[in-house]
């Protein structure tokens, strides 16, 4: 029987053979990529300041599956996670309609396959990147405009524990200002590398 694979191309067997280190280093640069892909797909759209819609710090649990009915066989909520983050831009004096088709022309510059989801009030163009991360940009009418960037399912160890470190070692909140309420692209958490995080 072939053992799934991940996002990463990895086996549940191979990533069993990972200390927690290297599943938080291997977590800093997924996270730093989702974020270089965010960033770059929001300014196609606006270099001003956009809304955080969260802190995309910690990993998402794949309890409920992947991102656009992607799947990761024998996987559960404490085995697998994806990496997300958001940003909500101020719907004034936009036109949806052009933003949804500068964001197709964007992804299929990049040669992306292209999907759309369309509900009562609202449209999302998604575009899937080549290792694996979607891109979606929803035009609410009227009202919000939201780009979200999410990977695919990856193995763990442990989400909950992996989650936890994550947290424990880059404290703060939306309410104590270490957090930007909004920002310009490209501006996101630092993710501390290992030796950093291990003295706190």
């Amino acid at each position: 029987m072939v053992e799934a694979t991940d996002n990463a191309g990895m086996t549940r067997a191979e990533v069993a053979e990972l200390t927690l280190q290297e599943e938080y280093e291997l977590y800093g640069e997924r996270y730093d990529r989702a974020h270089e892909l965010l960033a770059d797909a929001q300014l196609q759209i606006s270099e001003g300041p956009w809304i955080w819609g969260e802190t995309g710090l910690l990993p998402h649990s794949g309890y409920a599956g992947g991102v656009r009915g992607t799947t990761l066989p024998g996987s559960d909520g404490d085995t697998s996670y994806d990496v997300t983050d958001s940003r909500v831009i101020d719907p004034k004096d936009t036109n949806g309609a052009a933003q949804l088709e500068t964001m197709r022309r964007y992804y299929k510059a990049n040669g992306w396959p292209v999907e759309e989801q369309v509900g009562s009030d609202w449209i999302t163009v998604w575009g899937r990147t080549d290792d694996g991360y979607w891109l979606g940009y929803t035009v609410r009418e009227p009202g919000t405009r939201y780009l979200v960037v999410r990977s695919e399912l990856y193995w763990t160890n442990d989400q909950p524990a992996l989650e936890s470190v994550i947290s424990d070692l880059t404290p703060g909140s939306f309410a104590d200002g270490t957090y930007p309420r909004e920002s310009l692209p490209g501006d996101y958490i630092p993710f501390p590398n290992w030796p950093d995080a291990v003295t706190k």
